[in-house]
């Protein structure tokens, strides 16, 4: 393969510009900050980081829409007039391919529901966020000289909120049509567009106000270009449905796997979240440190990790609509594997590496000990091997394990609570991670035996994981030994 020709082939594919996009958000992180930390006060700080924050719940309830609409998308285009979960064992349905002609009809139905729940949602969250967030800014700007800059930018925010939540659907489009690099691509641009717009507002002299148009008119503009994008796929004819319109057995179709998967995100997600925020009141201000900076390092290699198969789901939800129950089977065969040997080298490559690369910039925080950063590791691949299997019934809307997750979060943070503070963030690692693999066990390996009709596939992918998983032990044994005869 010529160099033109590799670099053709990378600017197409899903993968790597999920990767792009994704490094595109970390560099915002790497640059953007220190700029902020370095040159506005504490009220400017705690306002700006207060913004990024806002409105945790509705941002969750958006992307489980957007998901459960994205895979409808995909139905639609394997040519389904049924855009409702596809559950059980996959079997070819009547009039679908994975490859065939879009239904259009179906397509318009899903579309035109979607622009009115957007709307909705965007309203409402709206509204949440004046109420909540109008509330804690009182707080902030208490005797703030120039509290009028943080309220207008507060409103800056929210407007852009609004629109983003309502111009989300042109991407959710192409993403189920399968322009999923296409996405992923303006993506990755507007991000590093982001960091060249937000540092030069910032080392020009530009305060919070600035900053903050800067950087919304940098998103909104993204979401603008996706629009556009609609009208250069598909003969344009994206553009020429109904854009409005709430079908309500669409919406029936969407509502159960919407909050199902509602319940599994917030399930997951507060399992850590929530297990943080209970022992930052009670844990050493150093072991928090280190805690929350390396479990962001985790969720970076855990995104990176993911891409090869995030970027797919729109291929895999077709897929599961046209009951292609071989083309699925050899892709998860190939893509499971491939996530779990990432995020293992991830891992170990990171512990390696960055606790020396933070001593030689005289970091003030520090990587937390590597015997924790790999516990973490392993954990992360066993999180990921689970979430792949029950991520193959959920290709096709069917949300399985929601009351599990989320009771398994809720005994994860009573366990930290309990713990109060003793075995500082090993307690808080094990209390994360534990109860959720055994409220799992073993019920995504059978279900992925059922829906595939293949028993060695899961065995593989969890021959890969111990594989993986028996990588991270030796490097830390190897270290361990290292760091015994001090060489």
């Amino acid at each position: 393969m010529g160099f033109k020709k590799l670099i053709v082939w990378l600017w197409d594919s899903p993968t790597f510009t999920a990767w792009g996009s994704i490094c595109a958000q970390v560099g915002r992180l790497v640059v953007v900050t220190p700029l902020v930390v370095t040159r506005f006060d504490e009220v400017e700080i705690a306002a700006w980081y207060f913004y990024a924050s806002l409105n945790f719940l509705g941002l969750i309830v958006a992307q489980r829409i957007g998901q459960t609409f994205t895979r409808m998308f995909a139905f639609a285009a394997a040519g389904q007039s049924d855009l409702g979960p596809k559950s059980g064992k996959l079997t070819r349905a009547a009039g679908a391919k994975a490859e065939g002609r879009t239904n259009w009809q179906a397509f318009e139905r899903a579309y035109g529901t979607i622009g009115c729940l957007n709307v909705v949602l965007a309203a409402l969250s709206v509204f949440i966020t004046c109420v909540f967030g109008g509330w804690a800014l009182t707080n902030i700007t208490e005797g703030y000289n120039a509290a009028d800059t943080i309220w207008l930018a507060f409103v800056v925010t929210v407007v852009a909120q609004f629109f983003s939540f309502v111009w989300q659907r042109y991407a959710l489009v192409l993403k189920g049509l399968n322009y999923v690099a296409i996405v992923n691509r303006w993506q990755m641009l507007s991000g590093f567009a982001s960091i060249l717009g937000g540092s030069a507002c910032l080392l020009f002299g530009g305060g919070l106000v600035e900053l903050a148009l800067t950087m919304q008119a940098i998103v909104l503009l993204g979401l603008l270009r996706n629009r556009y994008l609609l009208g250069r796929v598909e003969g344009g004819r994206i553009l020429r449905v109904r854009v409005w319109g709430l079908d309500k057995e669409v919406f029936g179709w969407a509502w159960g796997p919407a909050w199902k998967g509602f319940l599994v995100q917030l399930g997951t997600q507060g399992s850590v979240q929530g297990a943080v925020v209970a022992y930052t009141a009670v844990g050493n201000k150093s072991d928090i440190a280190s805690l929350l900076f390396s479990l962001r390092i985790a969720q970076t290699i855990q995104q990176l990790a993911m891409a090869p198969w995030a970027s797919t789901a729109p291929l895999m939800a077709r897929y599961v609509a046209a009951g292609d129950c071989g083309l699925m089977r050899k892709h998860v065969s190939m893509r499971m594997p491939l996530v779990l040997a990432l995020a293992a080298i991830g891992f170990g490559a990171s512990g390696l590496v960055i606790k020396y690369l933070l001593e030689a910039i005289g970091s003030g925080v520090d990587l937390v000990p590597l015997g924790c950063w790999y516990l973490i590791g392993i954990l992360t691949v066993l999180k990921l091997y689970n979430l792949m299997c029950c991520g193959v019934a959920a290709m096709g809307n069917d949300i399985l394990f929601y009351w599990r997750t989320l009771f398994a979060s809720v005994v994860s943070v009573s366990l930290v609570v309990l713990l109060d503070g003793r075995y500082s963030y090993w307690g808080v690692v094990l209390a994360s991670g534990i109860p959720l693999l055994l409220f799992y066990h073993v019920r995504p390996t059978l279900l992925v035996k059922g829906l595939l009709d293949e028993p060695l596939l899961s065995t593989r992918a969890l021959r890969c994981a111990s594989v993986v998983l028996g990588f991270l032990f030796l490097v830390y044994v190897l270290l361990r030994v290292e760091i015994s005869m001090g060489l």
